[in-house]
């Protein structure tokens, strides 16, 4: 897709989109939340939403 210079890991210099959880014990507990807001921060764009 030739976006590999921008995208596709976590670098500097990358674009980041990524959320950041309340504390749990590891990532495979996220489909027990199910209905309970975990998002602790959103990035978007290396950018702060909350």
């Amino acid at each position: 897709m030739g976006i590999s210079e921008s995208h596709g890991s976590i670098a500097r210099g990358k674009q980041a989109n990524v959320f950041i959880t309340k504390e749990i014990p590891t990532y495979s507990f996220m489909p027990y939340y199910y209905g309970a807001n975990k998002v602790d921060k959103v990035i978007i764009k290396g950018k702060l939403l909350n």
